[in-house]
């Protein structure tokens, strides 16, 4: 997929404000996109449900667990889309933390597109029996909402989940998504703004 554009950002940025805006309890969480799947190295837009994990994609959700263990986290709150649900899995087998479904995490709904390349992928276009980025928006801020209600989190979900998070965070645009299963650490700063690192 190209590079996510200001203009998605910024939609992003306008509906999450409609919808009141995302004021994490805790001063800090953990993020975690899943690991990588077939269709994602052939670069096809993905179903919501039943895409599994790649061989490397259950590598790199392993490695990522390596890399939570003793970090604060007492749950992790996870898309039930099957890559995520695969993924959090991974972490919890090492780490020993209960995993809580989260539906409204789940990637956006591309309805006609599924099963078609991804490169060029327009965000602010409405896809054909898919949702549209407003809609797309509002269900995932709702879920982030509900998620960081809680303290010593770990969210572990997509790439679209991770851009209405900095959206509505307001962390500035970034281009590029997040690598498939390296965990994030996103903290709040003495003047209130957030900001993420990768572990």
């Amino acid at each position: 997929m190209s590079g996510f554009k200001r203009e998605w950002h910024d939609e992003i940025c306008r509906v999450a404000a409609k919808q009141g805006g995302l004021t994490p309890a805790p001063n800090d969480f953990f993020f975690l996109r899943h690991g990588q799947t077939e269709l994602n190295f052939r670069q096809i837009v993905q179903a919501q449900l039943g895409v599994p994990l790649n061989e490397t994609g259950q590598r790199q959700a392993r490695e990522a667990a390596e890399k939570l263990v003793g970090r604060k986290i007492r749950k992790i709150i996870a898309s039930d889309s099957y890559r995520a649900w695969q993924t959090a899995q991974a972490v919890t087998a090492r780490c020993g933390w209960p995993v809580q479904p989260a539906p409204d995490l789940r990637e956006r709904y591309w309805g006609e597109l599924i099963g078609k390349s991804n490169i060029g992928l327009d965000w602010g276009v409405t896809p054909p029996g898919g949702e549209s980025l407003a809609q797309f928006t509002t269900r995932t801020l709702k879920g982030l909402v509900d998620a960081l209600k809680e303290s010593e989190i770990l969210i572990t979900a997509h790439g679209g989940t991770y851009h209405v998070l900095t959206a509505a965070l307001g962390i500035p645009h970034r281009t590029a998504q997040p690598s498939n299963a390296s965990p994030m650490r996103f903290a709040r700063n003495s003047c209130g703004a957030w900001a993420f690192e990768e572990l």
